[in-house]
């Protein structure tokens, strides 16, 4: 289960499942970023944006 709440601009109220957005990002007890596909709720609230769903591990980043 991943948990996120993030700031949002809009004052409106939105309720989406999405299962197509990508994320990079790196767990806690390492250093290795990975790319991520999240698949869950995104709740929009007044100023605030709430995920509740699972990331699922696609593949590791390489630096350039």
């Amino acid at each position: 289960m991943f948990i996120k709440i993030s700031l949002r601009t809009g004052i409106g109220f939105d309720i989406e499942y999405n299962e197509n957005i990508c994320h990079i990002a790196s767990k806690h007890d390492n250093d290795d970023v990975g790319l991520y596909a999240y698949e869950g709720i995104i709740i929009g609230l007044p100023f605030v944006k709430l995920y509740i769903g699972q990331l699922i591990f696609i593949g590791e980043m390489q630096e350039a």
